[in-house]
């Protein structure tokens, strides 16, 4: 294939790109959102559900510490416990906070401070209290005075930040008030807690995140973490409420957050972004882009491929187009307006054309119109096969011709006829024929059942209105009613016999054939044996017998001395016979339906027998075979071939098959019977059946398209003639077929 550098094969490249990478693009946009979005809300609705869960626990934890401190307000009386009173009850005391720390893995200390002893009392130790609160247990928020006022005053549970334990710092202290039956204070329960259990204890949910976790306490102060962040500080984690994205010292986080209902701590977690939840995320939209990036490249290719082969015909559309306009300048413009151009041509060629046959479309209706006067057509649909492309359509149940004569001749009979003709169509159809006979015209006219009357009162209205206004004399002879227009040459006749009436009536007036009185002196014997005669004769093909019943009827014309209204049926009948026996094409036909327009025209009965004696001289040229130099053998093995060769198409005719071979239907079947011992009808069937039966047997074609394939429009009148030939029907035969008993 040659290079392609149209600029309409690019520019179609261009958008069909444009068309699949918009639409591909706002997809895989839109999805990656959608997608990342709900992915992330995903992570972060897991984050947030560890975090209640975290904070439950929690609170789970100093719930069972606020219960251990209720467990030894009810198992001691700290109002008289004196440490140095009863030392064993002591020791149980003792052991009791050490039950309590070890159950427990997130307290590492439990002690009792009690209000009426000096003493205060650990699950590892035992000392006084101003020992205690100067040596062992030390806050960096608050002096030992401040500390023990603060334990002696505590009224609801309490926490500490910063405590220092026997010298090691890192811990959480919750306070605890114990109070007797009668909410007398009694003292408080410590619980040591170091900072790195609480903070394994955040891990521990969180730590799967990668997550730095805080805790603040209602007031905003920072208890402990996990994971802290560099330059985030518990005053920046006080003042806000993080929720979603947030950025920690260029790095971003996913931040969320839950508060403890019970205790009012807040729990923030920063999930870091590229965590490797995140990152599988962030991989999953890498590989989409890159997978909607090969899917354009492999469609653009295919597009590619596509196009050059698709763009073939436009490029030889654009040669055929430069051909038509044969310009230089075509390869240098597009192929559109190359071709757009070459239509253009063709469009002004067509025009021109159209005006030519415009100019000719008259004569085209007239000769069409001269036929159907003629009796060349059987019935109207035949007609309307013909001559429908030219606007000639017959629809009515009955026809009747008009003979109109317009004096002075010289008058604009073509104005006149189109007056006439608009002026009768809106109730009837009327087309109208110019005669060879200067100002006479000939109209074939078409009415429904019962408008007869109705009819010839419309057509004299409109003769007396359009001859009053043009300033014209117009006689108007009226033919009677046909069935169908094979019978219009009689009405034609008849129509002429009327408007002759007018030298006894007058002009200016309508005439109809079946009002007028007939001339005196008519034969009381009509020829019945000799047109009998030559029927037989046309049918048979008999060249002698034709010849002479020709010549007995030219005799009794002759010998008669007719007048000439009968002269002129006699000859009527005698051209209607031939118009029908020869073939369509054939010369003497043409002049016999000739004859038979002109005949109305004629005014004496020597121009009738004139008529009879040319179609005499030429009928010895048409009714016999054409002698064939290749001998009759040759002539019936050309026929034999032709009817093998057409004898399956649906259209075939022994109509058609005489037309081909230049001989009259008659004396074809005649010359066939005569060489063959077949009747051609019988043989053209026989090849029919012969070919159906090998259908029959050999497919499942239907019924309806293998009557198609053997030469039948109706399967109904294929059906019928298979069963007359073969005995039993088709579909039988098909079944017998199968069962191996077809004959």
């Amino acid at each position: 294939m040659p290079k392609m550098k149209s600029r309409l094969f690019v520019s179609y490249i261009v958008s069909y790109l444009l068309v699949l990478l918009l639409p591909l693009a706002a997809i895989n946009g839109l999805f990656s959102q959608r997608f990342i979005r709900a992915y992330r809300d995903e992570i972060n609705s897991k984050v947030r559900a560890d975090m209640t869960q975290l904070a439950a626990a929690m609170d789970r934890e100093l719930e069972t510490m606020s219960q251990t401190s209720s467990e030894i307000r009810l198992t001691m009386d700290l109002l008289s416990f004196r440490f140095l009173d009863d030392p064993l009850a002591s020791r149980e005391a003792i052991a009791r906070l050490s039950a309590y720390r070890i159950t427990n893995p997130l307290i590492e200390e439990v002690v009792l401070y009690p209000l009426q002893d000096d003493f205060a009392v650990a699950s590892s130790t035992s000392c006084r209290k101003d020992l205690f609160l100067s040596q062992i247990l030390r806050c960096r928020d608050c002096t030992p005075e401040e500390l023990r006022v603060r334990l002696e005053t505590l009224e609801t549970p309490a926490v500490l930040q910063q405590v220092n334990w026997k010298g090691e710092t890192g811990y959480l202290c919750m306070m605890y008030p114990i109070r007797t039956d009668y909410q007398t204070p009694a003292g408080a329960c410590l619980f040591l807690l170091p900072k790195a259990s609480l903070s394994r204890f955040l891990d521990a949910k969180m730590g799967k995140y990668g997550a730095a976790t805080y805790v603040l306490d209602a007031d905003g102060t920072l208890l402990f973490s996990s994971g802290e962040l560099d330059g985030l500080t518990a005053d920046s984690l006080a003042l806000s409420t993080p929720e979603g994205r947030t950025v920690v010292n260029g790095t971003e986080y996913q931040a969320s957050s839950v508060s403890s209902a019970q205790w009012g701590w807040r729990y923030i977690s920063l999930v870091p972004e590229d965590q490797q939840a995140f990152q599988q995320l962030h991989t999953v939209s890498r590989e989409l882009a890159a997978a909607t990036l090969l899917v354009v490249l492999a469609a653009g290719v295919l597009i590619f491929v596509l196009m050059r082969v698709n763009y073939t015909p436009i490029r030889r559309l654009k040669e055929k187009a430069m051909s038509v306009t044969a310009g230089s300048s075509a390869g240098h413009i597009s192929e559109l307006d190359c071709i757009s151009g070459a239509l253009d041509a063709l469009s002004s060629r067509n025009l021109q054309m159209a005006e030519r046959l415009e100019s000719n479309a008259a004569t085209i209706k007239n000769i069409y119109l001269q036929r159907l006067a003629a009796g060349r057509y059987a019935t109207h649909e035949d007609f309307n096969r013909d001559a429908a492309e030219c606007g000639l359509v017959l629809r009515s149940q009955w026809y009747f011709a008009a003979a109109v004569r317009v004096v002075p001749a010289e008058a604009d009979l073509e104005k006149f006829a189109e007056t006439l003709q608009r002026a009768l169509e809106p109730e009837f159809e009327c087309y109208y024929i110019f005669m060879l006979e200067p100002g006479r015209i000939l109209t074939v006219n078409g009415i429904g059942e019962g408008q007869e009357m109705r009819a010839r009162e419309r057509i004299e209205r409109e003769r007396a209105r359009i001859s009053s206004g043009l300033g014209l004399s117009v006689t108007v002879g009226i033919g009677g009613l046909c069935r169908e227009t094979e019978e219009l040459p009689r009405s034609m006749m008849e129509a002429g016999q009327a408007l002759d009436y007018r030298f006894v009536s007058g002009n200016d007036r309508t005439l109809c054939f079946d009002e007028i009185t007939l001339p005196s002196g008519a034969p009381a014997r009509y020829p019945y044996r000799q047109f009998e005669k030559l029927r037989n004769a046309l049918r048979a093909g008999n060249e002698r017998e034709v010849t002479e019943a020709v010549e007995e009827i030219m005799a009794y014309l002759e010998e008669s001395n007719l007048p000439l209204f009968s002269a002129k049926g006699l000859c009527f009948e005698l051209l209607s016979l031939f118009a029908h026996q020869l073939r369509p094409d054939d010369g003497l036909r043409c002049e016999a339906e000739n004859s038979l327009l002109s005949l109305s025209g004629i005014d004496t009965a020597q121009d009738v027998l004139g008529i009879v004696r040319e179609l005499r001289r030429n009928l010895s040229k048409t009714s016999a075979p054409p002698d064939d130099p290749r001998g009759t053998e040759a002539l019936i093995a050309e026929m034999l071939e032709y009817v093998d060769q057409n004898c399956l198409r649906c259209d075939f005719s022994l109509q058609e098959m005489s037309e081909r071979f230049n001989m009259l239907l008659p004396n074809l079947s005649q010359f066939f019977k005569d060489k063959t011992g077949q009747n051609l009808l019988d043989y053209s069937t026989s090849l029919r059946m012969q070919r159906a039966k090998i259908l029959l047997a050999e497919t499942q074609m239907p019924l309806k398209e293998l009557g198609y394939q053997v030469g039948y429009y109706n399967v109904s009148s294929f059906i019928r003639r298979f069963k007359q030939t073969q005995g039993v029907t088709p579909g039988d035969y098909r079944r017998l077929c199968r069962e191996g008993g077809a004959p």
